[in-house]
């Protein structure tokens, strides 16, 4: 499980970091992340965190997508205020 998790793990400590230029790197782990058979919690958690890294990247369309795709069951707070 740890293994799994390791790009999501490393996305969030660079998005922790709130420098704009690692952003692209963020977003390439957390793709990569959705791919490695994550629980349903942290898919939930890189859905959220890829669509916010895409919208402050200015690529807005990609992150609706992404927040499409959360069931309306795993849509907290934080998934619907980025919806808007």
């Amino acid at each position: 499980p740890k293994r799994k998790r390791r790009f999501l793990v490393a996305a969030l400590e660079l998005i922790a970091r709130d420098d704009r230029a690692q952003l692209p790197d963020a977003d390439r782990m957390l793709a990569d992340a959705l791919t490695q058979g994550l629980s349903r919690r942290d898919v939930v958690t890189a859905r959220f965190h890829l669509a916010y890294v895409r919208a402050q990247l200015g690529r807005f369309a990609e992150a609706a997508a992404v927040l499409a795709d959360v069931p309306a069951g795993d849509r907290g707070r934080e998934v619907v205020y980025l919806d808007l």
